[in-house]
């Protein structure tokens, strides 16, 4: 009996000890970026795992950050607007990039209201893309990104604030569950070792501490097969995403959620004190092309003019990026080239830092652009108002029409040569 009992004594410390060092190690190592351990280059500087788990992290860091400007959308702000840009003025610092890959506009507002709520926000730079508001039948669009295994219900349990704005008795529940998960579950150790093992790997994913994701695995694929093929394949996802049956823009404002949803949110920003800066996203000519196709043009151009209808009687600014600029039109590298590599776009729908930076000087009105080949780059965007965007419509559709025929670029889509040789990298 004694030794029976000496038996289970030991099986049951060395359960505690093991369960203690994968907590030891997982909190150092901090795989998801959820506890804020400080970061060691070379060890755990970089954190893979977290780019896939952005919608667990970013309500836990963003509190940490305690930022004064928040970046708020989904994956094009995620990857295309920079914290750290130097277009940021010293007294909107620290800016913290809310962008929520894959989430419907619904659980992008629920998490800026979260991260509102924490009382540090004075500034708002809110990203708005067209696929968020277009829904099939009842159902919205599941986006480009897909759910990434987290349910709606469990993202709002984690976030300080119920829909009807008020608190959420619930979220300490889904707290203890998603730190046990980072400190107990094998799939944390699992994340920990990959951790480790990705730090020199030049083309690891990474989720920095101020919320922006460097989007280096796109350098990866572009090195093996060519950024021809990040195109194809996204044209190919776009005519899918804009085929579901019924896709389209409800009729009227009062029958969208998403329209609803951002009238209320900006009215709560607006009693916080908040300055909300609304942007269009960008999108490279063969994302327009794509709208075109599915025609749902007319949908886009009454996407603005609902967006409009909300803005205008609260005298918000929005600036509207989503243009057919020598920027969208940049040719796309022929199939099969390896070393060619756009500046401003990593495929049709999310739009590079680079590009981020002139949006920004824009959208701030300051002269922070990054220069040019020899010179200044172009101006980006335009502040929309009713009449730039009765101007804009028609002749926006027909250059695309005209593009779809003539431009090189439509052979690089289709595995042919383009006709214009993008910047090279070295």
């Amino acid at each position: 009996m004694t030794q029976h009992r000496r038996y289970l004594g030991l099986a049951a410390a060395a359960f505690v000890t093991t369960l203690g060092l994968a907590a030891a190690v997982n909190v150092a190592v901090d795989p998801y970026a959820l506890f804020g351990t400080p970061r060691v280059e070379g060890l755990t500087a970089v954190k893979p795992a977290a780019v896939e788990r952005s919608r667990v992290t970013k309500p836990y860091q963003v509190e940490r950050a305690r930022p004064v400007t928040l970046i708020a959308g989904n994956s094009r702000a995620e990857i295309g607007l920079d914290p750290a840009s130097r277009c940021w003025a010293e007294a909107e610092r620290p800016v913290y990039n809310l962008g929520l890959p894959g989430a419907s506009l619904t659980l992008q507002l629920a998490t800026l209201r979260h991260a509102v709520d924490a009382g540090s926000v004075r500034t708002v730079v809110l990203t708005l893309d067209f696929l968020d508001f277009l829904r099939a039948g009842d159902t919205a669009t599941a986006g480009e990104g897909g759910s990434g295994g987290e349910t709606l219900r469990n993202s709002e349990r984690r976030l300080r604030l119920l829909p009807d704005g008020s608190p959420n008795p619930d979220r300490w529940q889904q707290q203890a569950t998603d730190l046990w998960k980072a400190t107990l579950s094998l799939g944390a150790l699992r994340d920990s070792a990959v951790t480790l093992a990705s730090q020199r790997l030049p083309q690891a994913a990474d989720l920095r501490d101020d919320g922006f994701n460097p989007a280096r695995p796109y350098l990866g694929v572009i090195a093996a097969e060519g950024q021809a093929v990040l195109f194809r394949q996204k044209r190919k996802e776009l005519d899918a995403l804009f085929g579901q049956p019924g896709l389209r823009l409800p009729p009227r404002a009062e029958d969208s959620p998403e329209l609803t949803a951002l009238a209320a949110t900006l009215d709560t920003l607006a009693v916080r004190g908040v300055r909300t800066l609304l942007v269009l996203n960008p999108y490279h000519a063969e994302y327009l092309a794509a709208v075109e196709d599915a025609g749902l043009w007319r949908d886009m151009r009454r996407w603005k003019e609902a967006v409009l209808a909300i803005t205008e009687p609260r005298g918000l600014a929005v600036w509207d990026f989503n243009t057919l600029s020598a920027y969208s039109q940049e040719p796309v590298p022929a199939a099969g080239d390896r070393r060619s590599l756009l500046r401003w776009f990593w495929e049709p729908a999310h739009y590079r830092a680079e590009l981020g930076e002139l949006m920004l000087a824009a959208a701030l009105g300051r002269d922070c652009a990054p220069a040019g080949e020899g010179m200044a780059a172009p101006a980006f965007g335009t502040r929309l108002t009713p009449e730039v965007l009765a101007a804009q419509a028609q002749p926006m559709r027909q250059a695309i029409i005209h593009w779809q025929a003539a431009m090189p670029l439509r052979a690089a889509v289709t595995g042919g040569e383009p006709g214009a040789a993008p910047v090279t990298t070295r």
